[in-house]
């Protein structure tokens, strides 16, 4: 421990050995004369202080004679004095520090990061959009909801995530980022669905049902009218998102996981995407909130009751296939389940990258630090070897 201390002592004498001091330039000036000004104002004023206060106090300030011969002489004088100057050695050393001492540069450095990469595909159909079981809230919000509490949970672990929205097609909304406000301000400001302009689900529209249908309530700017969108085309946007991976020519995002947030089950079957991405070593997580709106219309003679019914039995062939190639489903509202997707994605082989950054300068401020409380430790050190010493004297 001791030797590790004088090391640091050492190494902070030496961290100022190879700059250039020519080169130097300093980012806040303004700091560097306010408080430079500051202590040059204090040490005056103490200087003048001292001065006064010691004449006055040798004469009467005691109640007793000092002989002269107390007095340390000349050179004792001079020795304390130098003491004492060296403070304004790290002084002026943490002023540099507090200013931003740096040097203009233009190099290129690689530094290795690890992390966990995801690609997260948000569902987009006409049935996230309607009335959840929470009045006044859609499917879209729950699951988003649900979805930004687990980056939350998150947090801090360094996670790359590209993020997708789908429906009959899929479209890309991020590319790989690290930036979780980003990520979180992208999930809720870009469409929560896409539906076509005919869709019999828009508000006021025709239906040839004499049974109510569900309509979606989601607000205009979240709600983006395409001409053949609205369905659970998941088979496509899967085909989609891997097909991206492969245009990388990376090896290292295999190790990607697939994160599918929805609420509820496919148009159609995607079990060849599931084996496609399991010759990938690619697992797919499911974060979901079930849409009770199809269990509520379930045994309906029109033609919703017959959809219900289809989606009903597409959702569990959906979960089965799942489990089959190795994914897991996570209830999206449930505080547990967000922990075990958590974990789950923890269990994820950590990706290692060569980042590439530009450096336009060399940052001093730290060496400069280190420096001043060497030289300050120093100082000390041999002002109370002094005074041991001598002791002290008028």
């Amino acid at each position: 421990m001791i030797v590790n201390f004088l090391r640091l002592l050492i190494g902070g004498i030496n961290s100022l050995i190879d700059i250039s001091f020519g080169a130097i330039k300093i980012s806040d000036v303004h700091v560097l004369y306010v408080l430079g000004s500051f202590i040059l104002l204090t040490f005056f004023v103490r200087l003048v202080t001292i001065n006064v206060g010691r004449r006055i106090f040798k004469r009467m300030g005691s109640g007793h004679f000092i002989f002269k011969k107390s007095d340390p002489g000349p050179a004792r004088r001079i020795f304390r004095l130098i003491v004492s100057g060296l403070t304004v050695v790290p002084l002026a050393a943490f002023l540099a520090s507090l200013a931003g001492v740096y040097r203009d540069v233009n190099n290129i450095e690689y530094v290795q990061t690890g992390f966990r990469q995801q690609i997260v595909l948000f569902d987009n159909s006409v049935s996230a959009g309607w009335e959840s079981d929470e009045p006044k809230k859609t499917w879209a919000d729950l699951i988003r909801e649900g979805y930004s509490e687990l980056l939350n949970l998150r947090t801090g672990k360094n996670d790359r995530i590209s993020l997708w929205v789908f429906s009959s097609n899929p479209y890309l909304i991020s590319d790989f980022v690290t930036n979780e406000r980003y990520l979180r301000d992208k999930i809720f400001k870009t469409p929560h669905i896409f539906i076509d302009p005919k869709s019999i689900y828009l508000p006021g529209a025709l239906s040839s049902s004499l049974l109510p249908i569900p309509r979606v309530i989601v607000s205009g700017e979240k709600m983006v009218k395409i001409p053949g969108e609205g369905g659970t085309n998941l088979a496509v946007a899967l085909d989609e998102v891997t097909d991206y991976l492969d245009r990388k020519e990376d090896e290292r995002y295999k190790h990607t996981t697939f994160i599918v947030v929805t609420d509820g089950a496919p148009d159609g079957p995607v079990e060849s995407q599931l084996q496609r991405l399991e010759k990938k070593n690619i697992r797919l997580l499911v974060l979901y909130i079930r849409n009770s709106t199809y269990d509520r219309n379930l045994g309906r003679s029109d033609q919703f009751g017959l959809e219900a019914a289809q989606k009903i039995e597409n959702a569990k062939k959906f979960k089965l296939d799942i489990v089959k190639y190795g994914g897991e489903f996570y209830q999206a509202n449930d505080r547990a389940e967000l922990s075990r997707i958590y974990r789950r994605i923890d269990d994820q082989e950590t990706i290692r990258f060569n980042v590439k950054i530009n450096k336009d300068k060399d940052d001093f401020s730290d060496n400069f630090l280190r420096f001043g409380v060497s030289v300050l430790f120093f100082a000390i050190a041999i002002g109370l070897l002094m005074l041991v010493r001598k002791g002290t004297s008028p």
